[in-house]
């Protein structure tokens, strides 16, 4: 007799398969480092949700979610939608992009090429019907609230995905830096001029700092998200409050935490150029910190796309630790079938 090959069949997912998509997704979630397990509640928030949340803001048109079945068995899914990512938003002629957000492979070696390609082929098909060409996969803004403290790049642990998609066409746009501090102690602020000032906004789990000059002109500015995790990576007792820079952290210091700690993520962070050179980022960076700790943070987090060398140099002077971790965006032009 001839071998039997189950063949794979790829089929549009909804809200009432929220509670099968988490089971699926949990594995993925805690292979990796600031993760929440995913439930059928949060699954269907930030998956299944016409406007799903997510930590950054995003602007949605339509969604797509796409599982892969073998042999009744789940074994593939992704998540992909039209809209604005966060770096489009001021920018009224862009036209809406093809958004890949989310990408779950097979555990099986064999089944993560096949399985792949017609997750992808699908989700391309799904682009060229509603009219868009412009493919983003992995965009920072577009991740899930639990994973990756709610970044969304591609993780530099999944070799099989950066793979899959260099083979399908996708090409690597921006690389990503993560910085990490550990919180527990207050440190010295210390205002740079007396004519700026720090306006607040936003609540104690989503908080917006904005520096003025005069109380007038905005010169700076920056956001402290909060999110809990399960997985998070612990620094060496020396690194944790010496505020020297120092050298990159090897990811394998994650540990898996019995309950959730809250980890504080730090994004957005600018001065204009005339400013700086003036301290007047570290005072804010060291406000923030400050708050972060007075509110119970465990750790504060940061993303760093490759090449923002003054936001390199205010992080890892202010005791934050440049980890291993490398994230990844990529994109692609589609060009029909």
């Amino acid at each position: 007799m001839m071998p039997v090959t189950p063949d794979i069949i790829i089929r549009p997912l909804g809200r009432d398969d929220a509670e099968m998509v988490a089971e699926f997704l949990n594995p993925t979630f805690t292979s990796i480092a600031y993760n929440l397990p995913m439930n059928e509640a949060l699954a269907r928030e930030f998956i299944f949700e016409p406007g799903p949340l997510t930590l950054f803001p995003v602007r949605w048109q339509r969604h797509m979610h796409l599982g892969a079945w073998r042999a009744r068995q789940l074994v593939g899914f992704l998540d992909a939608a039209t809209g604005l990512d966060s770096d489009r938003q001021t920018s009224p002629d862009y036209e809406p992009v093809g958004l890949l957000r989310f990408l779950a492979l097979p555990e099986r070696a064999d089944l993560i090429e096949p399985v792949g390609i017609a997750l992808i082929q699908a989700a391309e098909r799904f682009w060229l019907d509603v009219g868009t060409r412009h493919i983003q996969a992995f965009h920072l803004s577009t991740g899930y609230p639990t994973f990756q403290a709610g970044a969304g790049v591609l993780p530099n642990e999944w070799v099989a995905h950066f793979r899959l998609l260099t083979m399908t066409g996708y090409v690597l746009r921006q690389r990503y830096q993560r910085f990490v501090r550990q919180l527990g102690q207050m440190i010295e602020e210390e205002v740079p001029r007396a004519d700026v000032s720090i306006a607040l906004s936003g609540n104690r789990n989503d908080r917006s700092y904005q520096i003025y000059y005069r109380r007038i002109d905005r010169i700076g500015g920056g956001q402290v998200i909060g999110v809990q995790s399960q997985q998070v990576e612990r620094l060496a007792p020396e690194q944790e409050l010496d505020p020297r820079p120092a050298t990159p952290a090897p990811n394998q210091l994650d540990v898996l935490d019995e309950k959730p700690v809250r980890v504080a993520h730090v994004t957005n962070l600018y001065i204009e150029e005339a400013w700086r050179g003036q301290n007047i980022g570290k005072w804010m960076l060291r406000r923030m910190i400050n708050d972060a700790t007075i509110q119970g943070y465990d750790q504060m987090i940061a993303y760093l796309p490759q090449g923002q060398h003054v936001a390199w140099s205010l992080l890892t002077q202010q005791g934050f630790v440049e980890t291993n971790y490398r994230g990844y965006s990529m994109d692609k032009v589609l060009q029909g079938f």
